[in-house]
């Protein structure tokens, strides 16, 4: 897998300004809610952003659900039950007909990590998949190897398979091993990781910069997850990161949006391990 208005308005009467460019306070003039939910992969980053948001609209409260996963976060909004979304890929087959729009809005890399006892700083291809296959089961202190697995079925297992066929095949054989450990979503995987001595786990970096404890973030052929060598190519494995919302959202949540591919939002992202995609040409449908 390969990576990778300001417009100035002189003499004219205040009456037709405050038509064109009604006040907050006149745009809502009650109390909004903007309620986001879905993968744990983005929440920290996105609390972030909702912290920044709220500052300049004072009027509109954000609420984040814990993650509930890409799947949990796309039938809440398509119930009603959240304006936003989570997920870690485009809508596909028939979501595309559910009246929903996803956006693609960062990247951020994945990254191969170890608990904070571990004195590795790196891995290759080949460790990575020796671990995997069970050939290699000791770190070089001697101590016992315990590996995170996501089910089968969980997205950021797709997205390891497609670092090569080699891979893909010693998932395989690690899933079918008896006695390993298993996660049940990116929050639990990377809680598995944190807490369980010797563990060896894949998480993406935003997860890793935006929670509390420590992980051993590990360079992987040489090279460190950052998003300075995911923007210049020389870190191959990245996650997508979207929002996905009703095809005709309210006036708040378009603004939310806008800030998200803002340059004070972008650059939350950055700090807080995504790259930012550009999104503008698919905000055309929502005018701010």
């Amino acid at each position: 897998m390969r990576v990778r208005f300001f417009t100035s308005v002189v003499c004219m009467p205040l009456i037709l300004l405050a038509v064109i460019f009604p006040s907050q306070n006149a745009v809502y003039a009650n109390e909004s809610e903007i309620k986001i939910a879905g993968g744990s992969t983005a929440l920290g980053s996105m609390e972030l952003l909702a912290a920044a948001f709220q500052e300049s609209h004072p009027r509109i409260s954000v609420r984040i659900y814990q993650g509930i996963g890409s799947a949990g976060g796309l039938r809440a909004v398509a119930g009603g039950a959240a304006d936003i979304g989570l997920m870690g890929r485009p809508l596909l087959g028939n979501e595309l007909t559910m009246g929903l729009s996803s956006i693609e809005y960062a990247r951020t890399p994945l990254a191969f990590i170890a608990g904070g006892d571990v004195n590795v700083s790196g891995v290759t291809m080949e460790d990575v998949v020796k671990i995997y296959r069970g050939e290699t089961t000791t770190w070089p202190n001697g101590e016992r190897i315990r590996l995170i697995l996501y089910s089968a079925s969980d997205l950021d297992t797709a997205l390891e398979r497609q670092i090569s066929r080699e891979m893909s095949e010693a998932i395989d054989a690690a899933l079918a091993r008896p006695g390993m450990i298993f996660a049940w979503s990116t929050q639990d995987g990377y809680d598995k990781v944190k807490k369980t001595p010797g563990s060896f786990g894949f998480c993406s970096l935003t997860k890793v910069l935006t929670e509390k404890g420590s992980v051993r973030v590990l360079s992987y052929n040489g090279v460190l997850p950052s998003v300075k060598n995911l923007k210049n190519g020389s870190y191959p494995l990245y996650k997508p990161l979207y929002v996905v919302v009703k095809s005709n959202p309210s006036r708040a949540v378009r603004d939310f949006l806008h800030f998200i591919f803002s340059s004070k939002g972008q650059l939350i992202l950055e700090k807080a391990g995504g790259v930012p995609v550009s999104g503008r040409s698919k905000l055309k449908f929502y005018k701010h």
